[in-house]
């Protein structure tokens, strides 16, 4: 049987606005995702009058995300089809309302809607899989935030800012602990923005992880050189591949989370500890002190009744004489 304690981390292919609000392109990147063997892929569902006036300097940016239901469905189609889940980002009631009507596997509420109460309760009662950007948001807020989850769904919460790109010391890991233990029940991200082609934008997961993250989330681009939309801190699909076979690689060495020894531990301490020896010629029915014992590694035949500790031995009497160097064994002792 599975150990339900042995680590998965969530790996979230991010394409944001990559799409550029073209099919075509969002049909790429979807096969892109697929090539990599990640585990979700994430669009934004923009529809500009959700997230701005039309005064706004990005407005006719977010206009040309816009797409059609029937593409964003066929996404959705294609994504199931591969047996992997599609998430989007949703931003009021018109992207909340495809988003369920499409069969989105989850959405996510990003920073700017972190006060969109309304939103967030109909995302909670409506979708079993949440992702929450919590990045410059104070404890207290979170902790109203999360108290929202009557219905108890999955959520993660998502630690990391976009400064395009992100500089290594502003992504603060040590906060990702901070979460796990303020919030056992709740799984805990990292939204990596580092330079796409820096050795941070490999390395930087690998740490989160090792700092508890459960998901990570990535950009995913075709190709940097193309520069489309938030590309800046994006994988392309080669590196995104090996990305991800990384942490398949690495999350390996997380173990299970349970202070128990395990085998291999066990198969270490005997190796390589000392065991306890007679210090001189004993005989039968001497009473062991520390005066009788040495410390040292030595062959044995097998280690069932071998002693390490030496307070297994202390005031206990032998029941047979031991020569000088020779171990003194559970079954020597009465």
């Amino acid at each position: 049987m599975k150990n339900k304690n042995k680590k998965k981390v969530q790996i979230i292919a991010e394409i944001a606005q990559g799409f550029e609000g073209n099919p075509y392109l969002a049909n790429l990147l979807l096969d892109a995702f697929l090539k990599t063997n990640a585990d979700i892929v994430k669009f934004q569902l923009v529809f500009a009058d959700e997230l701005c006036t039309n005064l706004y300097e990005h407005y006719k940016l977010f206009k040309s995300l816009e797409m059609s239901t029937a593409v964003w469905l066929n996404l959705v189609k294609t994504t199931h089809k591969h047996n992997k889940k599609i998430f989007f980002d949703i931003y009021g009631p018109k992207s909340f309302k495809i988003a369920k009507q499409i069969g989105a596997d989850g959405v996510k509420i990003s920073t700017a809607d972190f006060f969109n109460y309304s939103l967030i309760k109909e995302s909670f009662k409506n979708f079993k899989n949440i992702l929450i950007s919590v990045s410059g948001r104070k404890i207290e807020d979170i902790d109203k935030l999360l108290s929202l989850n009557i219905y108890k769904n999955n959520v993660t919460i998502l630690h990391g800012i976009q400064s395009e790109p992100t500089l290594l010391k502003d992504n603060n890991l040590l906060k990702i602990n901070e979460y796990k233990e303020k919030y056992p029940n709740t799984n805990v991200g990292f939204m990596d923005h580092s330079l796409g082609n820096s050795d941070a934008s490999k390395l930087l997961p690998l740490v989160a992880i090792g700092a508890g993250a459960d998901a990570i989330e990535k950009h995913l681009t075709l190709d940097r050189e193309l520069k489309i939309e938030d590309y800046i801190s994006a994988l392309d699909v080669g590196e995104f591949t090996n990305f991800v076979k990384s942490i398949r690689n690495m999350e390996k060495s997380l173990g299970v989370k349970s202070l128990n020894v395990s085998k291999k531990e066990t198969e270490y301490v005997n190796k390589s500890s000392k065991i306890i020896l007679a210090k001189k010629n004993l005989s039968r029915k001497t009473i062991i002190n520390k005066q009788h014992i040495n410390f040292k590694r030595t062959k044995v035949m097998s280690l069932k009744h071998v002693i390490f500790n030496p307070d297994m031995v202390f005031g206990k009497t032998l029941n047979k004489s031991i020569k000088k160097g020779l171990p003194i064994l559970t079954k020597d002792l009465n």
